[in-house]
């Protein structure tokens, strides 16, 4: 599985696609529809979200296993690490934007990367929004760009660290974007 690597403000931010199979997408499907109706989901105007302190229904807890697996199997060797670190998945949460609808900027706090993979989307689906509000902002006048778009395309994989603030932009589609959304930690080994 090719992997592609782009500096974003100027952080490594990587892209890849996972190709799955008709008969796991239709148990993801299936996941998906199972966790809006599970109860640990809130309904929002723009779509809904499940709560990261239960566990995901279905098939879903291992896709963000093999999130986990292919974050350390091809993104963390792109780092010098000089003291060898344990990488813990956490919080693995669905987020789904309405047609028409954007998902509001957010951070997670205290985390080294954040994964993304688009469950369901089209071309027309609502694109991964990437801000820079550093302090810098000022001096990149038409020299830096400080949003970065990735464009949605169903089991595309994304990763990005997590001091960037992000968000989800309207979905022009006429299907909700639906992404399982993750974090990682990178603790010193013991």
């Amino acid at each position: 599985m090719a992997v592609k690597k782009t500096t974003v403000f100027p952080d490594y931010v990587f892209e890849t696609q996972i190709e799955v199979p008709t008969e796991l997408n239709r148990q993801i499907q299936e996941s998906l529809k199972i966790n809006k109706e599970s109860g640990i989901t809130t309904e929002t105007v723009y779509g809904w979200f499940t709560n990261k302190q239960f566990p995901c229904e279905g098939v879903i807890g291992n896709i963000a296993n093999l999130l986990a697996t292919n974050f350390v199997s091809n993104v963390v060797q792109n780092f010098d690490l000089q003291v060898p670190r344990d990488i813990n998945l956490l919080n693995p949460w669905i987020i789904s934007t309405n047609p028409n609808h954007s998902f509001p900027t957010t951070l997670e706090h205290q985390r080294w990367y954040n994964a993304g993979i688009y469950l369901q989307t089209t071309n027309k689906g609502s694109h991964l929004k990437l801000d820079n509000y550093t302090s810098k902002i000022y001096a990149s006048q038409n020299t830096q760009e400080t949003s970065h778009f990735i464009k949605p395309k169903q089991f595309k994989v994304i990763y990005w660290p997590s001091h960037i603030p992000w968000s989800l932009t309207p979905n022009m589609s006429m299907v909700e974007t639906t992404m399982l959304i993750c974090s990682f930690r990178a603790d010193a080994q013991k």
